[in-house]
């Protein structure tokens, strides 16, 4: 059965796709490797793999061996599969407040319908002053064209909260700019009363794909749920020791509009040496189905190597002169910021980056139909996807991504797109000390 990015399912597929996730599942339950290595410290699908830092495990001390015959059943199963759902990880409680510290912060901070804002919408970024009523705002794709475009404005979200429109959203925002302030005025005749301003924000909203990449930096809701005991106590389970967060994201997947996420292993992004710990944490904000854009992924596939890595092009950085106080390239206009270095040409995965172009059930994927509240976990090599989300529901979620850090030997790449600026670290999971840590592992603001 083909499956498509251009068409929703119909029931009748929708029913085959749901029997065939339960049949895959039941027998995953059923073939949990109760002697399957931990993930995090034993994988070396590192693209280096000469590296003379990555441990030969045949010369181990049995140490780790203990601990494998020690770990819990979703452990076990994690370590297996590269994935495991969390049932009712989030209560409603903190699902209604992350959304709305995620409203608040676009209803403050994110202003594409004012010609006053930079070109972004955003106002707290440097700007040459106003721009254009129908600007172009940032949008956000995945395919390889739409990553190597990213710009500044991408690159500078690394610690901070910035603000990404569907590809649609300009089409959207040149039609709709005048009739949502128009709505807005013509509410009991106040352009600042609260009917208004709500109506803003929703329409902001709608066109959102996400917001990102330093979330959890901010205090309230996320940052609370980042640092919870819950999460921490989860991700030690699952065999991280000294977990940092580099990364999070607020994903809208916006009804009718929401696009594609293509095929994808978080490693890409998040590379660490000398071997892969990143770990994905996709809670669900609202019931993520079929018909809505659910997750899809591959079970078994973190035990293969990375295909690709996403790095800042040295063809690029290595020319920047300063200029007027800022860093500007020295010719070569068309050299693009980030690019992509591949490291494994596995000619069975030939969709990387894009879609099969056969049917996803026969290369191995499954939908991943979850709750609100529900968590997602998965190995940074786990091959994952998710496709548009053509019912008038959204799916809004919340994404975490943490690695292994440096006191278990792990390095954050310097050629990774995300770095924080000079003397900003990445928050830890545990802190050194048993009252919170001291103030260098506090989060930077």
């Amino acid at each position: 059965m083909a499956i498509s990015e251009d068409a929703p399912l119909s029931p009748e597929e929708a029913a085959t796709c749901r029997e065939k996730a339960r049949e895959v599942l039941s027998r995953l339950d059923q073939t949990t490797d109760p002697k399957s290595s931990c993930w995090v410290r034993h994988n070396t699908n590192t693209a280096n793999n000469t590296n003379t830092n990555i441990r030969n495990h045949d010369d181990d001390d049995g140490d780790d061996d203990d601990e494998c015959k020690e770990k819990s059943k979703d452990a076990k199963y994690f370590d297996t599969h590269g994935f495991l759902v969390v049932p009712q990880f989030a209560s409603e409680e903190i699902v209604r407040d992350l959304k709305e510290q995620m409203k608040s912060l676009v209803k403050e901070h994110w202003h594409p319908f004012d010609k006053n804002t930079n070109t972004n919408g955003d106002d707290d970024d440097d700007d040459d002053g106003p721009t254009k009523k129908n600007k172009k705002i940032e949008t956000f794709g995945t395919d390889a064209k739409a990553n190597e475009a990213r710009g500044d404005y991408f690159l500078d979200s690394s610690n901070r909260v910035h603000y990404f429109a569907e590809q649609k959203a300009n089409l959207l925002l040149d039609n709709q700019v005048v009739v949502v302030v128009d709505d807005a005025t013509n509410i009991n005749g106040d352009d600042d009363d609260d009917d208004g301003e709500t109506l803003i924000t929703e329409r902001k909203i709608s066109i959102l794909n996400k917001a990102g990449h330093g979330m959890h930096n901010i205090p309230g809701a996320f940052q609370d749920y980042t640092l919870s005991d819950k999460m921490r106590n989860l991700v030690l389970d699952l065999g991280w020791k000294d977990p940092v967060v580099p990364q999070s994201m607020y994903i809208f997947k916006q009804a009718k509009i929401g696009g594609t996420v293509h095929s994808h292993q978080d490693s890409t992004f998040l590379y660490t040496t000398p071997r892969q710990t990143c770990l994905g944490l996709w809670l669900a904000l609202d019931d993520a189905t079929l018909e809505n854009g659910c997750l899809w992924a591959r079970p078994g596939s973190h035990k293969e190597p990375l295909r690709r890595q996403f790095i800042r092009n040295p063809e690029y950085f290595e020319q920047l002169v300063e200029a007027n106080n800022k860093q500007v390239p020295k010719g070569k206009d068309d050299v693009p910021q980030l690019k992509f270095l591949q490291h494994d040409e596995n000619p069975k995965v030939h969709w990387d980056g894009g879609l099969p172009t056969t049917s996803l059930l026969e290369e191995g994927f499954i939908p991943i139909e979850v709750k609100a509240g529900d968590l997602v976990t998965f190995c940074g090599t786990l091959d994952h996807l998710s496709l548009p989300n053509f019912s008038d529901l959204p799916r809004h979620t919340f994404q975490l991504h943490l690695v292994e850090g440096p006191k278990e030997g792990i390095t954050w790449s310097p050629q990774n797109w995300l770095q924080y600026p000079e003397g900003a670290k990445f928050i830890q999971l545990v802190q050194d000390n048993d009252d919170g840590g001291d103030d260098e592992n506090k989060p930077q603001q």
